[in-house]
């Protein structure tokens, strides 16, 4: 089983690691290219179709055609860019807290001004301020609850990147610059899953009203689980990995 994973913001592939450890003894083979702004990713700005295209290079360069793509949040929405670029990449897909792109241009610059307000605190304040603060936001409150090694894990992972290059991820790939895809989603042939935690009201709103949409798509809930279901419900998602390999043979 070929895996391609993309991360979320402020995540590294060391995210998949609940879901690696849940698949096993699945023989999985994973690429997880990390993106820009990220550390030991590019540092230069780019635009949200630049970044599709130069992962979507290195996945081919990496010998990951004909995978399974999976990606969660910011990584998700990458992920959905891929398929937009190149659908015949991947066998299937997985798209965990999926948001389709803003279809209008009041609600782009809306965004674009409030993730410019996260790269100002990074800038002033610094990493530390700033995932203090992206701590308290709602979307987090589900992982309270969790394993005290496995949020240390996910705050070491988040220290890894420096100031500059997560305001450079934010006006590089932020919502508001992400192209709108609504419209296209009828057009991905190949299999789509698109996974949400039962407890991410937002998103499973999103997911329930984009997955008519979608030819072959589904939408697979987890239980007891927020946003971040590869952290709080990596056992759900080593499943859906697991029914995509047996579901899904790889392109011609």
């Amino acid at each position: 089983m070929d895996i391609v994973f993309l991360h979320g913001f402020t995540g590294t592939p060391g995210s998949f690691r609940w879901v690696a450890e849940a698949l096993a003894p699945t023989q999985a083979r994973v690429f997880a290219p990390i993106l820009v702004g990220h550390a030991g990713g590019p540092s230069a700005a780019s635009s949200f179709e630049q970044e599709v295209e130069r992962l979507s290079r290195e996945i081919d360069e990496a010998g990951f055609r004909g995978a399974h793509l999976i990606g969660y949040s910011l990584g998700s929405r990458v992920s959905l860019g891929l398929l937009m670029h190149d659908q015949t990449q991947f066998a299937s897909a997985t798209l965990v807290g999926v948001h389709p792109g803003l279809e209008s241009e009041a609600a782009r610059k809306q965004r674009v001004q409030a993730d410019e307000g996260w790269c100002e605190l990074l800038e002033r304040q610094g990493i530390t301020a700033f995932i203090r603060a992206w701590m308290t936001l709602p979307l987090w409150e589900t992982q309270k609850t969790l394993d005290e090694a496995k949020l240390e894990a996910q705050s070491r992972d988040r220290m890894t990147h420096t100031a500059l290059g997560l305001a450079c991820a934010l006006r590089s790939l932020g919502l508001g610059q992400m192209p709108a895809y609504v419209e296209r989603l009828h057009t991905l042939k190949l299999p789509v899953h698109l996974v949400v935690g039962e407890q991410d009201a937002k998103f499973l709103e999103i997911a329930t009203r984009i997955v008519r949409q979608l030819p072959q798509g589904d939408l697979q809930v987890a239980p007891s689980s927020g946003h971040n279901v590869l952290l709080e419900r990596p056992d759900f998602i080593a499943q859906v990995l697991r029914s995509a390999d047996t579901a899904c043979p790889p392109p011609n």
